[in-house]
């Protein structure tokens, strides 16, 4: 019985075989999603400011959704550099319309009506806000493919084998079989 190694394998060889391991695959899959969501809730709060000031985050199953409850502590909060290019855009208008705002008496009819436009768009940008938080939720294969490769890269699969070119069973050391 002669082991191979995965790391002694070519790099496609060694993610095809993980991929085709219904075990693995699944294993893989779940660290990696696992990590997507650490990182969705780091964007979050470089996005949208620690504790998330001016939203309430509601949980909704396996997922999430956003509601303004404070327009100005979100917008005041909200950190522009991590907007995609809508919310750049939409984030710049309601910026201008906040600069009329401050500067605007605060008893005039143009000040309730500013306050009610600012607010309807921030309510819009904040949907910007949580659809690019979802984006993380849904992930291609090529993605996938492209951190296995990674975790390859760094060795977390270096002391995994399979047994006389069986590429359906794989072994860690001698302590785990994955099918």
């Amino acid at each position: 019985m002669e082991r191979k190694y995965l790391k002694e394998m070519e790099l496609e060889e060694q993610v095809d075989i993980i991929l085709n391991n219904n075990m693995l695959r699944s294993d893989f899959e779940e660290l990696y999603y696992s990590y997507l969501m650490d990182v969705q809730a780091d964007q979050g709060e470089l996005m949208l400011g620690k504790n998330y000031p001016g939203i309430d985050i509601k949980d909704h199953y396996s997922s999430f959704f956003l509601v303004l409850i404070d327009w100005e502590k979100f917008f005041n909060n909200l950190d522009s550099d991590y907007l995609n290019s809508d919310g750049l855009k939409l984030y710049a208008d309601i910026k201008n319309l906040y600069n009329e705002y401050i500067n605007e008496d605060m008893y005039s009819e143009k000040f309730g009506e500013l306050e009610i436009e600012i607010e309807d768009k921030c309510k819009e940008l904040l949907s910007i806000c949580e659809n690019q938080l979802h984006e993380y939720e849904h992930y291609s294969e090529e993605d996938m493919i492209e951190e296995l490769k990674y975790h390859i890269d760094n060795g977390d699969y270096e002391n995994y084998y399979i047994i006389d070119n069986d590429k359906n069973v794989v072994y860690e050391d001698i302590t785990k079989i994955y099918k």
